[in-house]
């Protein structure tokens, strides 16, 4: 009698247990579906938010561009001279993309067509600054010429992006690095020895050059930073290049751009003999 008891007993607390294992299950699962959905919910709500985020900054941005190419539009006719070649200096501070692509946007309206940008710290990613022009002005990848140190990658990327566009490049745009300071006027040397050329002239030199560096000498050059230093840019490709400097070209404005601009407009190249 007492074996049957415990047998029922038993029996009963399996019972129990099948059930409290079941609804835990049950529960479990529930909250893991809520959980889900939860989570469902909240991405989409990030994915809206940052797509809000964007159009609006590119709202804003494309309100800037306007204004800015208005005033440059409104005050390039009074110049006499534009240069051809603008070559921005970074000195000991970081690259600022945006600030960057800026720069480049600038260079359209103002009829400047070669724009480098050079860093004695090699910090300037050619792609990041594909990827950040492509980000601000898509529109303007058709207009782009991209120098030597972009990649065939980032170059066919490019192309794709035109998407039905011609390609009508009225802008270069450069970035050189430390290496192609003294290192490549030493490449060049070692190519003209390797050709069995013993003598060159300035003009022949600065030929070579310009063909390596896939650009024609500046005209104006922008050093940023408290100290007007090349930091190892080729110093011969400087040699007529009309030189002024900023604090930084973090937050640079249209402002600033034009008033470089105009001093490079009242200067007077004296070439020397």
């Amino acid at each position: 009698m007492k074996h049957i008891s415990s047998s029922k007993s038993v029996l009963y607390i399996s019972t129990i247990w099948k059930g409290v294992n079941a609804l835990f299950n049950l529960v479990v699962l529930c909250l893991g579906k809520t959980i889900l959905d939860l989570l469902h919910h909240l991405y989409s709500l990030f994915i809206l938010v940052k797509r809000l985020y964007v159009d609006t900054i590119s709202f804003i941005t494309s309100i800037n561009q306007h204004q800015d190419v208005k005033l440059i539009e409104h005050r390039i006719p009074s110049l006499r001279k534009i240069p051809s070649h603008l070559v921005l200096i970074l000195g000991p501070e970081s690259p600022s993309y945006e600030d960057l692509f800026k720069i480049i946007f600038w260079c359209f309206p103002a009829g400047i067509s070669h724009i480098s940008f050079y860093d004695h710290k090699n910090s300037i990613n050619p792609q990041t600054l594909f990827e950040t022009v492509s980000a601000l002005g898509k529109n303007y990848i058709p207009k782009i010429k991209w120098g030597k140190s972009f990649s065939t990658e980032t170059k066919l990327k490019s192309k794709r992006l035109i998407n039905g566009y011609t390609w009508n490049p009225l802008l270069h745009v450069h970035v050189h690095k430390r290496e192609d300071g003294l290192e490549s006027f030493v490449e060049v040397v070692k190519s003209l020895h390797r050709d069995g050329i013993n003598r060159i002239d300035q003009s022949g030199l600065n030929e070579m050059m310009r063909k390596y560096l896939e650009a024609p000498n500046p005209d104006l050059a922008i050093i940023c930073g408290p100290t007007l230093c090349y930091y190892g840019f080729p110093p011969w490709s400087l040699r007529i290049t009309l030189i002024h400097s900023i604090i930084s070209h973090h937050n640079i404005n249209v402002t600033t751009f034009l008033r470089l601009l105009d001093k490079y407009n009242q200067s007077e190249q004296r070439y020397g003999k």
